[in-house]
């Protein structure tokens, strides 16, 4: 399988990047509007031939992807691509230019249109679920520059011992899981049976380590590692 390493990312595309993170960033947007406008950008520079950049910015996203041709050809793909299918795929033997059988098949219906929309969601994602961690995959279908790609999406099951890859220690990496599941210092207190203002200090703990000054912050940090958060 083909894969591009750490690539930079070329000028003439960061406008592109820019008004997209822009456009969305600020916003409360649908997951789908999110991955019709990165497959439109993708599509794009795979037209351009610019593919340095696209394992970057998918990289912000933690997504990976897969571009196919007019025939099925897969024209380009990421290292995180790669390392999904070993993970969620380990029983699966597939090449250089081939998938899994099961995502081909899930695949095998969608076709090229006349449709207005000249980039459309196709249908319900194809997920994998791995001891609690799950693979969504997306297909989108770009009518105008008949390209196919495939966003690759991986959510976490938080673990309070991965959070110490924050810099936390043992006792702050469960304060910050907790955190996550949306519980407040009292709960955390009972939980943790220690004192609501041990909980505390543990948190402007947390706060200082992860640079942030909010819950809201820190859990940000904890989602823009993979891991899915309480809202």
């Amino acid at each position: 399988m083909k894969v591009l390493r750490k690539p930079k990312v070329v000028n003439r595309f960061e406008a592109s990047i820019s008004s997209f993170r822009a456009a969305f960033d600020p916003k409360p947007i649908s997951k789908n509007s999110l991955n019709l406008q990165l497959a439109t950008i993708v599509a794009n520079q795979v037209s351009y031939g610019a593919g340095q950049w696209l394992e970057s910015i998918l990289e912000i996203w933690h997504q990976g992807a897969v571009v196919f041709n007019e025939a099925g050809e897969i024209i380009q793909t990421t290292e995180f691509t790669e390392k999904m299918l070993e993970k969620y795929f380990p029983d699966s033997e597939f090449a250089a230019d081939r998938l899994p059988e099961a995502i081909e098949e899930w695949m095998a219906p969608s076709r090229f249109s006349d449709s207005d929309d000249d980039v459309v969601l196709s249908g319900d994602p194809f997920i994998v679920d791995l001891d609690g961690d799950e693979l969504r995959i997306q297909l989108i279908v770009d009518n105008a520059s008949l390209r196919k790609t495939l966003l690759f999406k991986e959510t976490l099951q938080i673990k309070p011992s991965a959070l110490m890859k924050l810099g936390l220690t043992k006792r702050e990496s469960e304060v910050l899981f907790l955190i996550t599941k949306g519980k407040t210092n009292p709960e955390i207190g009972l939980l943790l049976e220690i004192s609501k203002r041990t909980v505390q200090k543990h948190v402007e703990h947390i706060y200082v380590k992860l640079g942030v000054e909010t819950r809201t912050a820190a859990m940000l940090r904890v989602h823009e590692m993979g891991f899915e958060v309480s809202p």
